[in-house]
């Protein structure tokens, strides 16, 4: 009996082993999280998101950045538009944020597109710094649609052009 006994109390504490074992297995898993998914995105928004054109009016739309308290020093920024409802007559670069413009706003109407690129000497923090104003004509009635391109880039003012996480807006008019 003291036999079967010492064998029982044996397989007990062997049991508690393997899953004490088992358990410190599991717990030590090391995660490594991307630290730029926890920061903040900034955001890319257009004003006005809405609003009602008459066909033959003009509108303008302006382009914003919220930084998201992060310095940034450089946007290339890609939009497009339904040709088929408007067409753009102007892209102003007036009031910019931007100091240095690689590349100037330059636009399509056979594409549908306008982009630019510029610079932000000493970098910025802003919730609503422009970045551009384009003066759209409507061409036709009915409901269409201005979207900031997921092409469009926001660099940090950090020394080494680190990539910002960014919010692509887009605008709906009728």
């Amino acid at each position: 009996m003291k036999i079967k006994r010492k064998f029982n109390i044996l397989g007990f504490f062997l049991s508690i082993f393997i899953f004490l074992y088992a358990f410190s297995a599991f717990s030590q898993q090391t995660v490594n999280p991307d630290a730029s998914t926890l920061l903040p995105k900034s955001a890319l928004f257009l004003s006005p998101r809405t609003t009602t054109v008459l066909e033959g009016s003009t509108i303008e739309i302006s382009v914003f950045i919220n930084t998201q308290n992060r310095s940034i020093n450089t946007v290339q920024l890609n939009v497009s538009f339904d040709l088929k409802k408007m067409i753009i007559i102007h892209p102003s670069n007036a009031n910019s944020i931007i100091g240095i413009f690689v590349d100037p706003p330059t636009y399509s109407n056979i594409n549908g597109t306008i982009s630019l690129s510029g610079v932000i000497p000493k970098g910025i923090i802003t919730d609503s710094g422009l970045i551009t104003t384009m003066t759209f004509k409507a061409i036709t009635a009915g409901q269409t649609t201005v979207s900031i391109s997921a092409s469009s880039k926001v660099l940090a003012n950090d020394g080494f052009g680190t990539e910002i996480q960014t919010q692509f807006d887009r605008g709906s008019y009728t």
